[in-house]
């Protein structure tokens, strides 16, 4: 975590001086200088406990950049937990989400570690995640796979077959056999095609596909 204790006799490069410490609800005022430049900081009250300091204490720009620093990884971890809060995300989607809002990729890269530490963030959690809810909603693994290369997650196909292929065969058949309830009315051609669409943009492969078809006594190759 990021704190600051001066020791005695170590380098004094821009020695600063701590000329004012005010507290103000659940923030720190601080004016940090010397003769030729002063530092006017507003930082969290978390931040300053962590790099405490007293009035007339003697510091440098280093003590202040860790300041700056500890109090921005503060306001991102915050950032973190509302996006975290409204629904789970991948680790590259919520760092990419941070770093557009907050311009500063090392200090995003400081509260995805802390937040994978504490088991907030977990890649492989979300990943079991996502494909079972998309699955509930009748998509295939095909269209699964391509969504969560678009979060980010690459060489991931044998991860998500392990994880959903036991359901899939089921799930298309649901999908398949309520399109055929609602549509098998209209002429076979039409009923075909229409289900073969349906199937193939939810994202089921041509060899599950056939099974539905053959389920459902349909004949597939000659419209195919």
């Amino acid at each position: 975590m990021l704190y600051y204790t001066y020791k005695a006799g170590e380098g004094m490069r821009n020695q600063l001086t701590v000329k004012k410490i005010e507290k103000v609800k659940d923030k720190v005022i601080l004016l940090i200088g010397n003769e030729d430049h002063d530092h006017h900081l507003v930082i969290s009250n978390q931040c300053f406990e962590i790099n405490v300091v007293n009035e007339g204490s003697i510091v440098n720009e280093d003590y202040v950049d860790k300041l700056k620093a500890c109090d921005q990884f503060h306001q991102i971890m915050d950032g973190a937990f509302k996006l975290l809060k409204k629904r789970d995300y991948g680790t590259l989607e919520l760092s990419s989400k941070l770093i557009k809002k907050y311009d500063n990729k090392n200090a995003v890269e400081m509260v995805v570690a802390e937040l994978q530490r504490r088991n907030y963030l977990n890649d492989e959690k979300f990943l079991e995640s996502f494909v079972l809810k998309r699955q509930a909603k009748g998509m295939g693994l095909t269209r699964v796979i391509l969504e969560l290369n678009e979060l980010g997650f690459k060489n991931i196909n044998e991860a998500v077959y392990k994880i959903g292929q036991h359901q899939e065969d089921e799930n298309a058949y649901k999908v398949g056999e309520k399109y055929f309830k609602k549509n098998n009315k209209k002429p076979e051609d039409k009923l075909i095609v229409g289900l073969y669409t349906k199937l193939s943009t939810h994202g089921y492969d041509e060899p599950t596909i056939r099974k539905v078809f053959n389920k459902l006594n349909l004949r597939l190759d000659e419209y195919n």
